[in-house]
C-alpha cells in the first residue's frame, strides 16, 4: 500500500546526518529515473509499476503516478489495494469527487465489499473533511476485518483530526504492526504530538519516520517546522521543496526559515515560488512583504502586505509590518492608524502601541502619544518601555518631576528596556 502523502529521497536523518539540498534533489531524480527504467524493462511487473507510481506520487507527479497505478491495477486483477492507490492520487490532488468515484468501484453490485473498500471511502471522506462519514466507513471495515491495519491507520488519522489523543495513539500503534504502514503511522503520531504541544515526542516520531523513509517531504516539512529556524530546519524544508517542486506550503515555510536566518534573497526566492504555485497564499504575501521591507523596497513591501491583508484581514503581524512601512515612508498619520489597527488585532502584544507612541513623540504630539500609552499601560501596567516613554512625554511637556518618577519606575518595570538611555535621562535631570 502506498503512503497517504507525497515523498522524495534524502539522506537518513538519524545517525547518518543530512546531506546538502542539491544532493537530496539529485538522489530523488535518480530514484525516479531508476524506477522508470525498471518499469519500462518489465511493463507487466506489478511491483515495478507500483514502485514507480509511489515515487511519482511522492514527487507530486500526479499524472505519471496515476498511469503507473492504473497499469498495476489492471494487471493485478482488480486487487482492491491496487485500486485504492489510484484513489490516493485523486485525494492528493484535492479531487475528492473523483476519489469517491474511484472508491465506489471497489463496492460490488452484489455481495459484501471488502474492508479495503470501506477504508478507501474513509480516506476520501477524511480528505473532504467529512469525519463522521469516515468513522462510519471505518466501523464497517473493522466489522468485516477486525485485524485490518489499513483501517487502524485511517482510524488514527480520523481521531487525530478530532484531537482524540489516546484513541489516535492506540490506532496508530496497531497500524505500526504492519511494516508497510509503520512509517505513515509514525508520521501520524508526529503530527498528533505536534498538534497538542508535545514537541519532544513529535520530533522523536518524525525522526523515526525519516530513519525508515529517508526522503518523505511531509515528514521533512513537519520536522523542519518544529526545529524552528535552524540550519537543519532550512535543509529539511529545502529538501521537501526540491523533492516536490511547486509545493506552496513547503516554499512558504522555507521562505520563513530563510528570512529568520537573515537570508533575505533566499527568502524572497522561496516566497516567489510559493506564490507562483498559489497566488492566494496570504502568509507568503506577508512574508514577502516583510523581506521587501527589510530590504528597503518600501513600495513593493506595501503592495505585498496590502495583498496579504486583503486575503486575511486579521493578520496582526502583516498589519504591524505595514505600519512600519508607512513609518519608513514618512506617512505618520497612516502609520499611527495602522499601528492602532495592529494593536486591535492582537491586544496581547504591546509592540504596536509602543511603536505608535514612539512615532508620536518624535512628531512632538505628546497628548496623542499619552493616550496610546494610557491604553498600553492599562493592559500592561508594568511595561518598562511604556513607563520610560511616559517619562519622555513628561520631559517633552517640561514636567521634570513626573519624568523622573516614570524613569525610576521604568528601571523597576517588566520586559527589556534600554537602561543606559534611562539612566542618562535621569542623570540629565
Amino acid at each position: 500500500m502506498t503512503r497517504f502523502s507525497s515523498v522524495c529521497l534524502v539522506a537518513a536523518c538519524l545517525g547518518l546526518g543530512l546531506g546538502s539540498t542539491s544532493q537530496m534533489a539529485q538522489a530523488q531524480v535518480g530514484e525516479i529515473a531508476s524506477k522508470r527504467a525498471a518499469a519500462k524493462a518489465a511493463p507487466r511487473d506489478v511491483s515495478a509499476l507500483t514502485s514507480l507510481g509511489t515515487v511519482e506520487l511522492r514527487a507530486g507527479h500526479f499524472a505519471e503516478s496515476r498511469r503507473a497505478f492504473e497499469a498495476a491495477a489492471q494487471l493485478s486483477h482488480a486487487d482492491p489495494r491496487a485500486l485504492m492507490r489510484v484513489a490516493e492520487v485523486a485525494i492528493a490532488q484535492g479531487d475528492y469527487k473523483a476519489a469517491k468515484s474511484l472508491c465506489r468501484r471497489l463496492f460490488p453490485a452484489r455481495g459484501t465489499p471488502s474492508a479495503v473498500a470501506h477504508v478507501c471511502m474513509a480516506r476520501a471522506y477524511l480528505a473532504w473533511n467529512r469525519s463522521a462519514r469516515a468513522f462510519d466507513e471505518l466501523a464497517q471495515a473493522l466489522s468485516l476485518d477486525p485485524s485490518s491495519s489499513e483501517a487502524q491507520l485511517v482510524l488514527g488519522h480520523a481521531h487525530r483530526l478530532r484531537a482524540a489523543v489516546a484513541e489516535s495513539e492506540t490506532a496508530y500503534t496497531s497500524a505500526k504492526a504492519d511494516a508497510l504502514l509503520e512509517a505513515e503511522a509514525e508520521l501520524g503520531l508526529g503530527r498528533l504530538y505536534a498538534a497538542v504541544g508535545r514537541k519532544v515526542e513529535a520530533i522523536a516520531a518524525l525522526r523515526a519516520v525519516l530513519a525508515r523513509e529517508p526522503g518523505w517531504p511531509e515528514a521533512q516539512l513537519e520536522l523542519g517546522l518544529l526545529l524552528g529556524h535552524s540550519d537543519e530546519a532550512r535543509t529539511l524544508l529545502a529538501a521537501a521543496l526540491a523533492g516536490r517542486p511547486g509545493w506552496s506550503e513547503a516554499a512558504r515555510a522555507l521562505g520563513d526559515a530563510r528570512r529568520e536566518g537573515g537570508d533575505l534573497a533566499g527568502a524572497q526566492s522561496a516566497y516567489h515560488e510559493a506564490l507562483k504555485a498559489d497566488s492566494m497564499l496570504a502568509p507568503a504575501h506577508a512574508g514577502l512583504g516583510e523581506v521587501l521591507f527589510r530590504s528597503g523596497k518600501l513600495d513593493e513591501a506595501q503592495a505585498a502586505l496590502e495583498k496579504s491583508l486583503s486575503l486575511v484581514a486579521n493578520n496582526a503581524g502583516a498589519a504591524l509590518t505595514l505600519a512600519e512601512v508607512f513609518a519608513a515612508q514618512g506617512k505618520v498619520e497612516a502609520a499611527v492608524e495602522q499601528f492602532r489597527h495592529a494593536a486591535d488585532l492582537d491586544p496581547r502584544d504591546p509592540a504596536a502601541l509602543l511603536r505608535a507612541t514612539q512615532l508620536l513623540i518624535a512628531a512632538q504630539r505628546a497628548t496623542t502619544a499619552a493616550a496610546y500609552l494610557d491604553r498600553l499601560l492599562a493592559a500592561h501596567p508594568g511595561s518598562a518601555t511604556g513607563l520610560a516613554l511616559y517619562g519622555d512625554i513628561m520631559l517633552q511637556r517640561g514636567d521634570k518631576t513626573a519624568a523622573k518618577a516614570f524613569y525610576e519606575q521604568a528601571l523597576k518595570g517588566q520586559g527589556a528596556v534600554d537602561r543606559a538611555r534611562i539612566e542618562r535621562a535621569l542623570h540629565a535631570l
